[in-house]
């Protein structure tokens, strides 16, 4: 064994002098790339920490299973197309935009919590995805009848569980048309996202 080989010879910059370089992907023990620059490893998202070793990066937001970028708003390059479709599917009052993959991928998302509302049919005519993060809860996808209450009583539910875990604000990314109904529901402009608008609602201010 030499030297970190790594870098053409310069090193990684974190093994020790004289000590050769361990891939914990191949699992070679001399390498001469770095882990996450590892040829073996499937994912082909750059930083990414979270694929295990020959597993490809799955994104949640456009369904691609060989990914090579993350799931958020800024890193997805379907991510405001597939909200504007979400919003635009959704007309005369019915749900079509349940069919859309964005709201599939998000009610598919094993880290989302559902909300849904339901008439005297028994048919679904509401529904609601978010996400508990570190200090706040994200609001993922809201899809309505319209002049129903459903987004308001929907909103309060989420509210109540956010304030359970000490959470003090919602947050969601908005397509412009949709602003509006969101400022209605007592949400404010925060920052422009890509092509969306994030915004927030604080909670159990008094």
């Amino acid at each position: 064994m030499g030297k970190c080989r790594v870098n053409n010879g310069a090193g990684c910059g974190v093994c020790k002098l004289g000590e050769a370089h361990y891939c914990k992907h191949c699992r070679g023990r001399d390498s001469t790339h770095s882990s996450p620059n590892c040829p073996k490893k499937r994912c082909k998202v750059k930083g990414c920490i979270h694929c295990n070793r020959g597993c490809a990066h799955y994104c949640k937001t456009c369904g691609n299973r060989d990914s090579t970028h993350f799931s958020d708003a800024n890193k997805c390059p379907k991510f405001a197309q597939a909200k504007v479709a979400q919003v635009k599917h959704a007309k005369g009052g019915t749900l079509k935009s349940l069919q859309s993959e964005y709201a599939k991928n998000s009610l598919r998302n094993p880290c989302n919590k559902k909300i849904f509302r339901k008439n005297s049919s028994g048919k679904v005519v509401a529904m609601m995805t978010f996400q508990h993060k570190c200090e706040y809860t994200y609001v993922d996808v809201a899809v309505a009848e319209k002049h129903k209450g459903h987004g308001k009583s929907m909103i309060a539910e989420v509210e109540g569980r956010a304030l359970k875990l000490g959470h003090r604000a919602l947050v969601l990314d908005a397509i412009h048309d949709a602003v509006p109904a969101w400022r209605r529901l007592g949400f404010n402009y925060v920052k422009p996202v890509g092509a969306l608008v994030q915004m927030s609602k604080p909670i159990g201010c008094n």
